[in-house]
């Protein structure tokens, strides 16, 4: 996922943090959301040396996935659509990368 996205933005720095070793088991579309996570945060990253960082930790039972980057974060107007149960004309997301993850 990291590297496939740093092909994708080459002038964005990737990080990649993590265990030698880990064990995860996923369900359903997570590696496509994260997926989704990473590349948002890519590709709405504009500053004059965007940079994206992927870390992850674990326990005994629990893996903690933190992916953030040194952009402009996500416009109020983006969150608001979000918490709406549904879109309207005058209330919408602009795409929906972060609705699917949602």
């Amino acid at each position: 996922m990291v590297d496939a996205n740093r092909r994708a933005f080459s002038s964005v720095s990737f990080s990649l943090s993590c265990p030698e070793e880990c064990h995860i088991k996923t369900v359903g579309a997570m590696p496509l959301v994260v997926d989704y996570i990473v590349e948002n945060a890519a590709e709405h990253n504009v500053g004059p040396s965007p940079s994206v960082t992927v870390d992850l930790s674990e326990t005994d039972e629990t893996v903690i996935l933190t992916i953030s980057d040194d952009g402009p974060g996500i416009p109020d107007q983006e969150f608001s659509a979000l918490d709406a149960e549904e879109e309207t004309q005058l209330k919408h997301a602009s795409g929906v990368g972060l609705w699917i993850v949602q």
